[in-house]
């Protein structure tokens, strides 16, 4: 939808990913290859030929397209503009196409493949990616989850040369539940972490990113996604209506494989969601020191224990000391009860461990 005069999601409307993440996890540096830094552009914005756009080795844009049929003409003006432009996307990847068996066939592109999954008991929904036709690929049925009316996904191995990447396309059905949901994100990543491949992952989440620490479920899908190493690269609002903007489209990639990247959103009345792109090159894999994590292993078992001696404590002393010595007394209170019930085991990891750590701070902001 384009933009009204009164209002403009451009003003203050944004998440800083890389604080985001240094919050996280301050061991964890991208700064090198990530910036996440996605500007609006309108076609007309997008200089000839610059190799800013046009010098990277896979281009990927997102759409939540909200009927193919019906936006298959302006799709494809759009798409003859950026190609004119220099953009000749290798990956477009299509949320709620609303097709079915009969018509999926209907709707091609001129040097592209079409590959797609449709509901076939409820109206609309539906995914589709368009593979261009340089490219052999596969369909990944074992990572396709693709749960009617609630999480549906579908995923390729594409290959040129001897150079392959995994492109998957997921879309997360607003209103539906959301642990299942987040249950089925975590489950398609566990299944993508045992290819060797380079991932790049579209998504329309229904989770709106610039909420992040207010909203418990969408910090999670952060986390799930973070915990696999797989980053988000679009950072301002994706769909916008008169007096609203929300981050909830997406296009995610592994930031320790990548060595360069542009990204942007694309203002155009294609559906009410604006198309996101990513145009990324991906270089030798990034080294990072192994960090050792402690952690302490967590249950509902032991934490009930752990709360259960905490509110045994006396704290009345904490009341005639000043407010150094009382964060002191407090802090070696709750670890020495935090020591008693879960130890704390030493690991080398990148990233994972930092979850565990999370849950700590759960049980000790409870006593704050």
């Amino acid at each position: 939808m384009a933009e009204t005069s009164n209002y403009n999601p451009l003003h203050d409307k944004s998440i800083d990913i890389q604080s985001y993440l240094k919050g996280t996890n301050p061991d964890a540096d991208y700064t090198s290859v990530y910036n996440a830094n996605s500007p609006y552009y309108t076609v007309k914005d997008i200089p000839q030929n610059h190799e800013r756009f046009t010098n990277h080795k896979y281009k990927v844009l997102h759409i939540n397209i909200q009927s193919l049929s019906s936006s298959f003409d302006r799709l494809t003006t759009m798409l003859t503009e950026l190609e004119g432009k220099g953009i000749l996307f290798d990956f477009i990847l299509l949320c709620e196409t609303w097709l079915n068996e009969i018509n999926a066939k209907s709707y091609n592109l001129p040097g592209y493949k079409y590959v797609y999954k449709n509901r076939s008991k409820q109206p609309r929904g539906g995914v589709g990616i368009y593979v261009k036709d340089i490219y052999n690929f596969t369909l990944i049925e074992e990572i396709s989850f693709f749960e009617e009316g609630l999480y549906e996904s579908i995923f390729i191995k594409a290959t040129t040369g001897s150079e392959s990447v995994i492109v998957g396309e997921i879309y997360r059905i607003p209103n539906t539940n959301l642990t299942k949901a987040l249950d089925l994100y975590e489950k398609t990543l566990d299944v993508l972490s045992d290819y060797k491949e380079k991932v790049i992952i579209g998504t329309d989440q229904n989770l709106n990113y610039l909420k992040i620490e207010k909203h418990k479920a969408t910090e999670d899908l952060f986390n799930i996604f973070y915990s696999h190493m797989m980053l988000p690269t679009i950072n301002k609002p994706t769909r916008v209506n008169h007096d609203t903007a929300t981050l909830i489209d997406n296009i995610y990639i592994k930031a320790h494989t990548c060595s360069k990247i542009e990204t942007g959103i694309i203002k155009t009345n294609l559906s009410d969601h604006y198309p996101i792109f990513a145009l990324i090159d991906h270089g030798k894999t990034l080294t990072h020191k192994n960090t050792t994590i402690q952690h302490r292993v967590l249950n509902d078992v032991v934490i009930a224990k752990i709360n259960s001696e905490l509110e045994t404590q006396n704290w009345d002393s904490l009341t005639e000391m000043n407010a150094t010595e009382a964060c002191s007394y407090f802090t070696e209170k709750v670890e020495s009860v935090l020591d008693k019930y879960a130890k704390k085991n030493k690991e080398k990891k990148f990233q994972k461990g930092t979850m565990a750590n999370k849950r700590d701070n759960k049980v000790i902001s409870n006593y704050k």
